[in-house]
């Protein structure tokens, strides 16, 4: 399973080739050959950066510019060595290739259609065509101190502004003569001066379509904190194990669209859990999200360090957000916080919009709810053989996906199934998030009915079983496209009727709270994983690992507290009674709505047949 040393990264080899070519021959041309610059954009900057940790292209140019791009990009770096075998033996098995033969000899007579048309991913808009640390180019591992020291750096970031854009090719060309952007042809009157950048530099200069600015020591340190971030999630990837697509229900296809979600059958031998799953089927062009498959009832597994079978880990449970109408478990990485906070992380797919929430009455509906219920139960019955603890199991989500983790706290049938719970930014009680009323239900249930032709002999869901996912999806329900109205509903099963503000008695016994707001600042960052982990592991946001010397001590929350812990971009605060208040009565208001509502619908002559 190890990467095969001295192999692959060919289009870092040509590169390589073109820059020595114009080394030995741009004289020739009237350039020097000791005043070379490579510069390049996304990917291309991707390339600059690997360029410049190649171990064999000492004195071969002597200035770098990146745009927009670093080899420490999410999708510009290899993925772990799992997947670099993963992925050669999917190709060897589509090619037949013999398993005494090299991949490269295999595949050596193929036509480029054959090869370019060979399928190494489920999902065809994840790239797997990343440098690799091959040994040769790259040392083994190529370290950031490397990076950091190879060369003299130049960041910026391209705006369309033509003004601006005259700037920019200036400091460039000044960069590449001089090694400071802004000598020898002056800037324009007004720009400011580019400051000398090192490690140790407390100024870097910022490009927007507002212009230029110097930037001082914060921004300089969130900067570092992203190039940090990305490059401890790719060494956390390279110590971790990652078990993708693991099925944890039956396909929710045929009879079983709009049902709870069955078990999976029970197999001998071993399955595949090395591909990535499809999202669940959603169509929202707003957000970019499409996708018709139905069989994506899955999950992922990240055990930081290895599975050990020994150990009694804690477990972390996502779940996604997108207004339960469009997300996917890919979108999030659980190796960072795997790795960082030392607990099993789990994400999982549950389905969305119609195929997730269509309600028709007592007993229906809430089948993404089922679902998220029925994989936190296949987690709680088989994390222990991933080194996991079932009994310590932290269910956490943003948006839509913390309404799920409210809702799942309500869950009548959910007793002891998980210990603790995560909310940020959102809840049941939204006015996105939750039933609008009976009246409205029945509205989008007859809109439905009429537009397929329902015969009112049989169940909405009876009629909508065999039609194919896009006619689903591309039902219309409301007059305005912005307005989603697929959401939990009081159903009298997953939840009573109708219930209070308040979580039932027995959820209540076994669950600790804890709510916070994410933020993209790393060091505001690395407190939040470590507060989610410690809560995790102990119940206390604030320990067994101590939170960074200056933060504040995170409150004890109940009904009763004085004072709760504030998220944002300035920091951590502890926030007194009237935030408290403040939230209590947006609460107690949203409910009371809830409860007016419901009894208007109970008034007679409501319905119109």
């Amino acid at each position: 399973m190890a990467i095969c040393l001295g192999t692959g990264n060919f289009g870092l080899w040509d590169q390589r080739a073109a820059i020595m070519w114009v080394k030995e021959n741009i004289d020739k041309f009237g350039g020097d050959p000791g005043l070379i610059t490579i510069f390049g954009e996304s990917a291309g900057a991707g390339s600059v950066s690997a360029q410049m940790m190649g171990r064999h292209n000492s004195g071969l140019f002597q200035r770098a510019i990146q745009e927009s791009g670093s080899l420490y990009a999410t999708w510009g770096w290899f993925n772990s060595e799992k997947k670099l075998f993963d992925i050669r033996e999917s190709i060897r098995n589509q090619h037949n290739c013999s398993s005494k033969e090299s991949v490269y000899k295999c595949l050596e007579n193929k036509s480029v259609d054959e090869l370019l048309s060979t399928v190494v991913a489920d999902n065809p808009l994840v790239n797997h065509w990343h440098p690799v640390p091959d040994g040769d180019f790259f040392f083994p591992f190529a370290s950031q101190e490397v990076y950091n020291a190879t060369k003299r750096y130049l960041n910026g970031v391209t705006a369309k502004d033509k003004p601006l854009s005259d700037v920019m090719m200036r400091t460039w060309t000044n960069f590449a003569n001089s090694g400071n952007p802004n000598l020898p042809v002056p800037l324009p009157v007004g720009t400011p001066t580019w400051p000398l950048f090192n490690v140790s530099a407390d100024t870097v200069m910022e490009f927007n379509s507002a212009g230029l600015k110097v930037i001082a020591t914060p921004e300089k340190d969130r900067l570092f904190s992203l190039t940090e971030t990305l490059f401890a999630a790719r060494t956390a990837q390279v110590n971790a194990d990652k078990a993708p697509g693991v099925r944890y229900a039956a396909p929710p296809v045929g009879s079983l669209r709009f049902k709870r979600p069955a078990p999976v059958d029970v197999w001998t031998g071993f399955r595949n859990a090395t591909s990535v799953a499809q999202p669940c089927a959603q169509k929202n062009p707003s957000f970019g999200a499409l996708s018709e498959n139905e069989d994506c009832l899955f999950l992922d597994i990240t055990v930081p360090g290895g599975v050990d079978v020994n150990k009694k880990m804690p477990v972390m449970v996502w779940i996604y957000g997108g207004g339960y109408a469009v997300g996917s478990m890919n979108g999030y990485l659980g190796t960072t916080l795997a790795v960082k906070g030392d607990v099993i992380v789990v994400t999982i797919n549950y389905r969305l919009a119609m195929l997730g929430f269509l309600y028709d009455g007592p007993g229906t509906g809430n089948f993404g709810l089922w679902d998220q219920r029925s994989a936190i139960m296949w987690v709680k019955e088989n994390i222990d053989k991933f080194g996991g603890d079932p009994e310590l199991i932290t269910i956490f989500g943003q948006s839509a996906g913390a309404g799920s983790v409210s809702a799942q706290m309500m869950g009548r049938h959910n007793g002891e199934l998980f210990q603790r719970a995560i909310q940020e930014s959102g809840s049941l009680y939204t006015d996105w998030g939750w039933f609008n009323s009976e009246n409205k239900l029945f509205e989008i249930r007859e809109s439905i009915r009429n537009q397929h032709n329902c015969s009112k002999d049989e169940s909405i869901y009876k009629c909508l079983e065999n039609k194919s996912v896009d006619e689903l999806l591309s039902t219309v329900v409301t007059d305005n496209p912005l307005v989603n109205h697929w959401h939990p509903v009081p159903d009298d099963d997953f939840f009573p009727v109708y219930f209070g503000d308040n979580a039932p008695v027995d959820a209540q016994a076994v669950l600790n709270f804890l709510n916070g707001v994410s933020e993209k600042e790393k060091p505001l960052s690395d407190v939040m994983m470590r507060t989610w982990t410690n809560f995790a592991k102990s119940g206390n946001p604030n320990l067994p690992v101590p939170l960074p010397v200056g933060t504040p001590t995170w409150p004890l929350f109940n009904v009763s507290a004085d004072t709760v812990m504030e998220f944002n971009s300035a920091g951590l605060k502890v926030i007194a009674t009237p935030e408290k208040d403040r939230l209590l009565n947006l609460t107690e208001t949203l409910f009371a709505a809830r409860t007016a509502q419901v009894n208007a619908d109970k008034a007679p002559g409501m319905f119109i047949a």
